[in-house]
């Protein structure tokens, strides 16, 4: 599967999501199948946003794109989603969790700039040795990928932490031939669905592990058969498509459904 594929996936399973949220409850409020599907759509989102992250020639570009598109997604979201579909005071939509995700990406990955070459280097091994200073570096990485994940929470971001934690467990475990890595990378994913959707599986045993599935073994399945190829151009596709739906929906259930 191209990156293509995988976006359309995600977006479609996304539109499902949400329009069962919408049309169904009109027919006796039977919309678990639909948002059992929607399960999908993020995990996908998230894989792609580090594909993303791994390729892209311009990041700074990269999260001005994430950033304008949740900018405009939110007000639509927070009509439909959260004031319709959730009935919540305030949430903050998932482009915003992406964009924290690749924040916390790049401070995950960042080097400080040094003028000189490290001079404690390791002859024998031709490896750099590991000063006081990179501990440090590090702490304060670990610092501020907290505090994103934090403020994900705190802030009722969509997806919140758990989001921000999948995007690094992607990176860091899911690599291209490494079968270990893959498969400690599958039992996070699927310990974050049980975290994420605990009071499902509590409250309908049956349907909480479908939720489960569809958001961890399903994901995963369609992750593995990514072939690293791009296929079409969809670079702006999802900052189009997310509050794009929002929007028609909105205006579906405002004008023909009230």
């Amino acid at each position: 599967m191209t990156s293509f594929v995988l976006k359309i996936i995600a977006m479609v399973t996304m539109v499902i999501d949400h329009s069962g949220d919408i049309f169904f409850p009109i027919l006796g409020n039977n919309t678990f199948y639909f948002n059992a599907i929607g399960r999908i759509a993020f995990p996908l989102f998230c894989f792609m946003l580090v594909e993303g992250y791994k390729h892209t020639s311009n990041l700074k570009k990269y999260m001005l794109r994430l950033f304008i598109g949740a900018l405009i997604s939110q007000i639509p979201f927070q009509i439909l989603v959260v004031n319709y579909m959730q009935a919540k005071p305030f949430a903050i939509n998932v482009l915003f969790t992406l964009l924290f995700g690749l924040f916390a990406l790049s401070i995950w990955n960042y080097k400080v700039p040094n003028k000189e070459e490290k001079q404690n280097k390791d002859i024998d091994n031709n490896k750099y040795s590991f000063t006081i200073n990179d501990v440090f570096i590090w702490i304060v990485k670990i610092i501020l990928i907290a505090l994103l994940i934090i403020i994900a929470s705190f802030a009722n971001f969509d997806y919140g932490n758990i989001g921000i934690i999948l995007i690094l467990a992607i990176f860091l475990l899911f690599k291209k031939g490494k079968i270990i890595s893959k498969i400690a990378f599958l039992i996070i994913l699927i310990g974050l669905s049980i975290f994420n959707y605990r009071q499902a599986i509590i409250d309908a045993l049956p349907w909480g592990i479908t939720f489960v599935i569809t958001a961890s073994i399903v994901p995963f399945i369609f992750m593995c058969l990514y072939n690293g190829k791009k296929g079409p151009n969809t670079k702006h596709g999802l900052y189009v498509i997310y509050p794009l739906h929002l929007i028609i929906l909105e205006l579906i259930r405002h004008f023909f459904m009230v």
